[in-house]
Parts: C-alpha cells; sequence; structure tokens
C-alpha cells in the first residue's frame, strides 16, 4: 500500500507485508538507521564481543593460545547460557524445533502472501479488476455484496466473501 497525503500519518499504514505477517502471528519489526536495533545481527554480535570478552581479558592475555582457549570457553558460555533479550532464548537452544511455532493445519500461504484487494459485486454477479470483468459462478449469488480478492498477478484471483473462499479464477493479462 502506498501512502497519500490525504490518508494522514504515514506511520499508521499497514503495508502489505506487515499485514502478512500479523497474518501469521509475526511482529514486524522496524527501526530507524543508525539505532542500535537497526544494526544487523552480525555487527551486534561483534559489539557484543568487544564490549564483552574482549574487556575481561584485556590486560590478564600474554599469548595467542591462551587468548583462543579463553574465547573458545567464552564462546561455549555464550551458547549455552546468555540469554537474548529479544528471543527470550539461549543461542543453542534456537537450533531445537521446539523454539518455533509451527504453522496452523490448513493454513494456506498463498492467502497470505498475495495482494489484497475489495470489490463490489455488481448485478450481473461479475466485479472488474484493473479493466477486466470477472464472473462469478452462477452458484455463487454475491450480487451487490463486497468479496476480497487475493490476487497472484499472472496467475489466479481467488475470490472470498466473509472470510470463506467462494472460487479462484485465471487472472486475466
Amino acid at each position: 500500500m502506498f501512502w497519500h497525503e490525504d490518508r494522514g500519518n504515514p506511520e499508521s499504514i499497514i503495508t502489505e507485508i506487515e499485514q502478512a505477517l500479523l497474518e501469521l502471528g509475526i511482529p514486524l519489526l522496524t527501526h530507524y538507521p543508525g539505532h542500535p536495533r537497526a544494526k544487523g545481527k552480525i555487527e551486534r554480535i561483534f559489539q557484543f564481543i568487544e564490549d564483552r570478552f574482549v574487556e575481561e581479558v584485556r590486560e590478564s592475555v600474554t599469548r595467542l593460545g591462551q587468548l583462543n582457549s579463553l574465547f573458545n570457553a567464552w564462546i561455549n558460555w555464550y551458547n549455552h547460557h546468555w540469554v537474548n533479550r529479544d528471543t527470550r532464548c539461549t543461542p543453542e537452544s534456537r537450533k531445537t524445533p521446539s523454539v518455533f511455532k509451527p504453522l496452523p493445519d490448513g493454513l494456506n500461504l498463498d492467502d497470505i502472501f498475495c495482494l489484497k484487494d475489495i470489490r463490489k459485486v455488481d448485478k450481473t454477479n461479475s466485479f472488474s479488476y484493473q479493466g477486466k470483468i470477472y464472473l462469478l459462478n452462477h452458484k455463487n449469488n454475491l450480487v451487490y455484496r463486497k468479496v476480497e480478492l487475493h490476487i497472484h498477478p499472472g496467475i489466479k484471483i481467488r475470490v472470498f466473501h466473509n472470510r470463506e473462499f467462494v472460487e479462484e479464477l485465471p487472472y486475466q493479462k
């Protein structure tokens, strides 16, 4: 979705990707450039190592072998005992499948990761999209009702009414 001045605050507009993530129960975290949370994962771990490990051993290490040994022990501590504030788990525990939530049964990702639009069905039980007329099956009488279109450009349009699937139509080019 694009922001237009007449629509109000641009930060209150929900984008297509944000809507898809919300439907999956995944929060979209956005940050301003230069803000610490906007840094990439690798830069954050390097900063963490510098702040924690390097400061601990700066004055006490005299040989490279000693430094390597201490760093391996520190990495072991980090992987098994450090709890990340965002994920609330240790790096090692993130490898286990129990941390990830499986998708619900029957969830069609095609209906989440698509463009969505609303159309009103006219008196001929059809609607238009991008200048093309789409005729609904006569068994699905939706005259003068609003339908939600799940659009897969160049492939198909899936039609829903009151969150219930109605039918799938080929996309007209």
